[in-house]
């Protein structure tokens, strides 16, 4: 039997208690903590907690110890609405945008599901948004058809081949001589793997009903899953596990690929049966969310919305290395930091500068910006966007020098200009920064 889990917030070190050395506890199991990964976008172990005991950008919930000692790892900010945030991110809808999206989470479902009374519940909107998300655009296409055999026992006919085992045991035993045992193909839409995605949508549909707030997110997802649930009325959602289980993507359609492992994830989280789904469901997979990353995106399909194709996302500079975003038109590198310490601490953004200013030193990056601009000596600009302080901590000392605008997220309606929008940094030279409201549940 497993201990409770270790619960702790974004960047939070676990306290140690007098009743349980969970040092000693991890070193006779020879377990270390690695923290972040060391590749760009890599896979965290234990969910990037590191040797001093203390959480990452990653929420979600793991094993420290396998069946022993799981983790749990809550968000900094409270009562975020990961719904709005979710549908925001994917809103844009280039593949670029959807490849990145699909690596700021994982759930494992080969790993013991961890029991927690935790409030987990953003998992499975983030499951089921991203779903009716990929399905909308492989649905744009049509859906893939292929032959499937059929098996039918026919009236004064035949069509196909006979099937002779199966004609001798239903019809010459019993003297059906007007019946027939035929196998034969057709070309259709309902294939076993149509007919997963749409097992995996009626599932979605349940989970909307049963599992998030009624509010306007939710009645246009519902809007979107009827769409959806109308392109898959010729196809059946009767299909084995088994078949489930089997169910592959062909490689001569590659847009399936994704759509048909985020299906499966969906049918495995509830065990394949829709009677399953429930309020109080406290086993959990193992699973993660790289927030800073779902940030990045959230801020980009909003600066997408008000400067539309000026504002370029994960611009390649040299080494492999990439800017969150540029802006075309003001000639912007703008980097999205998921720290809400920026709105009253100058404390710890040393190596952000740093990092900031690499970029605005990149031939790779400023080429974007034209010839013109590669030829001048202009100095380029750049600009931070970070989350709103929800928990308004007054300390610090961001005493800026001129506070561009009091409006959160007003460069989403408002004005030609996002840099005279931002606040000047009193320390760095054509550096600003900019705050967005992350959208809460009130």
């Amino acid at each position: 039997m497993s201990r409770k889990p270790i619960v702790l917030h974004e960047h939070q070190t676990y306290e140690a208690t007098d009743d349980f050395d969970i040092g000693l506890f991890l070193e006779t199991h020879n377990v270390k903590l690695p923290g972040m990964p060391e590749e760009y976008m890599g896979r965290p172990q234990c969910l990037a907690i590191d040797s001093t005991l203390t959480a990452s950008y990653y929420i979600g919930a793991s094993w420290l110890v396998e069946q022993e000692l799981p983790v749990v790892v809550l968000p900094k900010i409270p009562d975020l609405d990961y719904t709005e945030m979710f549908v925001s991110a994917l809103s844009v809808e280039s593949s670029k945008e959807a490849d990145y999206f699909s690596k700021c989470y994982s759930i494992d479902f080969d790993r013991p599901p961890v029991e927690t009374t935790e409030n987990l519940s953003f998992l499975t909107p983030l499951l089921l948004i991203h779903y009716i998300t990929i399905l909308e655009r492989l649905v744009r296409n049509g859906l893939r058809k292929d032959y499937v055999t059929i098996t039918e026992n026919l009236k004064n006919k035949i069509k196909g081949r006979p099937v002779i085992s199966q004609q001798i045991k239903k019809n010459i035993i019993y003297r059906r001589t007007d019946r027939n045992v035929c196998s034969y193909q057709v070309y259709t839409v309902d294939i076993p793997a149509n007919r997963l995605l749409k097992r995996a949508l009626l599932f979605a549909r349940t989970m909307l009903i049963k599992l998030l707030p009624s509010g306007k997110r939710t009645g246009e997802l519902q809007s979107r899953i009827n769409k959806l649930t109308g392109v898959f009325a010729g196809v059946s959602d009767n299909i084995e596990i088994q078949a489930v289980k089997q169910c592959g993507a062909s490689k001569l359609f590659k847009n399936y690929a994704q759509a048909v492992r985020i299906a499966k994830d969906i049918l495995l989280r509830y065990d394949y049966s829709l009677s399953k789904i429930s309020n109080e469901n406290h086993l959990t997979p193992c699973f993660w969310i790289d927030m800073s990353r779902l940030f990045e995106l959230y801020v980009y399909s909003k600066l997408r919305e008000a400067y539309g194709e000026n504002i370029r996302f994960q611009v390649q500079g040299y080494q492999k290395t990439a800017v969150d975003f540029i802006h075309t038109g003001e000639r912007l590198v703008m980097d999205a930091k998921y720290k809400p310490q920026y709105e009253n601490s100058y404390a710890g953004i040393l190596s952000d500068i740093r990092e900031i200013s690499g970029y605005s030193r990149d031939l790779y990056i400023l080429e974007n910006f034209g010839r013109d601009f590669m030829s001048s000596d202009e100095e380029v600009k750049c600009l931070i966007i970070y989350p709103q302080n929800a928990c308004g901590d007054p300390s610090g000392d961001g005493d800026d020098d001129v506070p561009a605008t009091d409006g959160l997220n007003e460069f989403l309606t408002s004005g030609p200009s996002l840099w005279n929008q931002a606040t000047t940094m009193k320390y760095f030279r054509n550096f600003r920064k900019l705050r967005i409201s992350l959208p809460t549940i009130v």
